[in-house]
């Protein structure tokens, strides 16, 4: 797959383009119909959350900068995902993305009984992270990883993003000193590789609330040009008006 750079980035030793490596596991199915999905290493010390969205890019590019190696999963329901953008992201911002498909499961015990309940529609944003995560961490042995990053930063969204929240997830994804979030990890407790000395932690970041400027100016850092960087709306159809009115007639 040719790295055309296209953000500015410089090309780099480690460059993750799938030019070797392993094949990532067959048990994804369809997603991978017509994508090159070779992996160029066999382990990684981390396994990221990774929506694409300018967050979850950043969080990869932060504990990427430490000189770790991150895969990026990319979750896809019938909700959300965009794993046509696969090959986007690894060209134009040096991130190995994975594609993993969620279910049946996800359906019926995540989308029809939510434990934390509903946001404003029928998104049930904090227990869908919370299967993410759980999801993520089963994958942890199967790529040698030792921990998972999201790009969440506190107070950035009134109801998957406070405090009580995002405690919620590690709890219920039984995720306990493995969940890294990057951007403001300066508001949250250690983790294990911050404490084993595995990430610096003085090299995260402390962001928080609502307000874009210091992941706009974060990007600049990386040299991700201002074409690149996604729009901030969000991509899942549970909260949007109309798509959530037509799921309750169901």
């Amino acid at each position: 797959m040719p790295g055309n750079n296209t953000a500015g980035i410089a090309p780099r030793d480690d460059d993750p383009s799938p030019r070797s490596g392993r094949v990532a596991s067959t048990e994804r199915g369809a997603y991978y119909a017509g994508m090159d999905t070779q992996l160029r290493h066999d382990t990684y010390d981390a396994l990221a959350l990774f929506s694409g969205g300018l967050d979850s890019i950043l969080a990869v590019k932060v504990v990427q900068s430490q000189g770790l190696k991150v895969l990026a999963l990319h979750f896809v329901s019938p909700f959300y995902g965009k794993p046509e953008l696969i090959s986007y992201w690894w060209q134009t911002f040096g991130i190995e993305v994975l594609p993993v498909p969620l279910g049946d499961e996800y359906i019926q015990g995540v989308v029809l009984a939510p434990k934390r309940g509903y946001g404003k529609y029928v998104n049930p944003c904090v227990d869908c992270h919370a299967h993410m995560v759980r999801r993520a961490v089963e994958l942890l042995p199967e790529y040698g990883a030792k921990f998972i990053i999201s790009g969440e930063v506190l107070g950035q969204r009134p109801m998957s993003q406070r405090k009580d929240a995002l405690d919620a997830v590690v709890k219920d994804a039984e995720a306990k000193g493995l969940l890294v979030r990057p951007l403001c990890a300066h508001h949250m407790e250690p983790t294990a590789p911050e404490q084993s000395g595995l990430l610096d932690r003085s090299r995260l970041k402390n962001f928080r609330g609502r307000g874009r400027k210091e992941q706009m100016a974060l990007a600049r850092e990386y040299g991700i040009g201002a074409d690149d960087i996604p729009t901030p709306a969000g991509g899942c159809l549970l909260t949007m008006a109309q798509p959530s009115a037509r799921y309750l007639k169901l």
